[in-house]
């Protein structure tokens, strides 16, 4: 009797041991595997460092009485350019129903040298258009195949009346040119408690 009970008693200590040897074998297995992997992972670490600001988005509008302070600048302005997303040169008038021209007082070499630096870069030119040409007359302007390749769009500035109807078939006929309403404003200031201003702003653009 003695003999069997202690034959029993080795049996279930070898089947103790033999289950802690197991045991611990699967949690070998399971540390290293989770160090292997924590060793191979090769994402970047997230740094703590106050991260720059995005970029924004500018566009620009230069008047020709500025051209002089910009072209002096130590790279002639094009560090500016680099920021821009459009710009919008500021001297241009139209005399007629087919002709554009310079302002009399924009300095010829100054412009020039400025356009040339503009088509150089990547930035969109938008000219500004001194007059009330409506946009049947833009449409004249964008129908000359030589003077579209140098227009990326229409800038409308919003003060004497609502043009939708005359918008709507200038965009019809030139999907490529886009329209960007550029300026309107209400002279006089805000005034507190009258929204009306808010409201004509909200319809115009």
């Amino acid at each position: 009797m003695d003999d069997v009970d202690t034959t029993t008693l080795r049996s279930a200590r070898r089947s103790q041991a033999l289950l802690a040897s197991l045991l611990a074998v699967c949690v070998g297995v399971i540390g290293f595997a989770i160090w292997s992997g924590a060793s191979d992972d090769t994402s970047p670490t997230v740094s703590s460092a106050p991260q720059p600001p995005p970029a924004v988005t500018i566009d620009g509008w230069t008047p020709y009485w500025v051209l002089d302070r910009i072209l002096q600048q130590p790279d002639s302005g094009d560090s500016r350019l680099r920021n821009l997303r459009e710009i919008s040169p500021f001297w241009f008038s139209v005399n007629g129903f087919d002709s554009i021209k310079p302002d009399s007082f924009a300095p010829n070499d100054l412009t020039q040298t400025y356009v040339d630096r503009l088509r150089n870069s990547d930035v969109a030119i938008v000219p500004s258009l001194l007059d009330r040409m409506d946009a049947g007359q833009m449409a004249t302007v964008l129908s000359d195949p030589i003077a579209a390749r140098y227009v990326w769009g229409t800038g409308l500035h919003w003060y004497s009346g609502d043009f939708f109807d005359q918008l709507e078939q200038l965009h019809r006929a030139f999907p490529e040119h886009h329209l960007m309403f550029t300026e309107g404003c209400w002279e006089g200031g805000v005034k507190r408690g009258q929204y009306d201003r808010g409201e004509r702003y909200a319809h115009h653009i």
